[in-house]
């Protein structure tokens, strides 16, 4: 059970980390207004489904509850998983149309 509690946590300050760093990033971003303000929400919308993701693990962590610990780091690492994945088949497909474009 603890080391769910742990593992929920630190997903949940990778995800943290990695919001501030984009809200950071788009507040010094020099591009025009209108795509800084609109990211700039939608980074802000994500932190604040973050929050209810704190309150979700806390829950959980002080109930005991297995299911919803598992629940919490599931989705706490779908994010994670799906940013993986996305740059291993991009790398892959970039290695593969490459080693294609070499031999012929």
């Amino acid at each position: 059970m603890s080391v769910l509690i742990k593992l929920a946590w630190g997903l949940w300050v990778a995800l943290a980390v990695m919001g501030a760093y984009t809200l950071l990033r788009m507040a010094t971003e020099r591009s025009g207004p209108e795509g800084r303000g609109l990211g700039g929400l939608a980074v802000i919308m994500i932190l604040v489904l973050l929050g209810g993701a704190a309150v979700g693990v806390r829950a959980a962590a002080r109930r005991q509850s297995l299911v919803g610990l598992i629940l919490m780091t599931v989705m706490l690492a779908w994010p994670l998983v799906a940013l993986i994945a996305d740059a291993a088949i991009k790398a892959r497909r970039a290695a593969r149309n490459e080693s294609h474009t070499s031999s012929g």
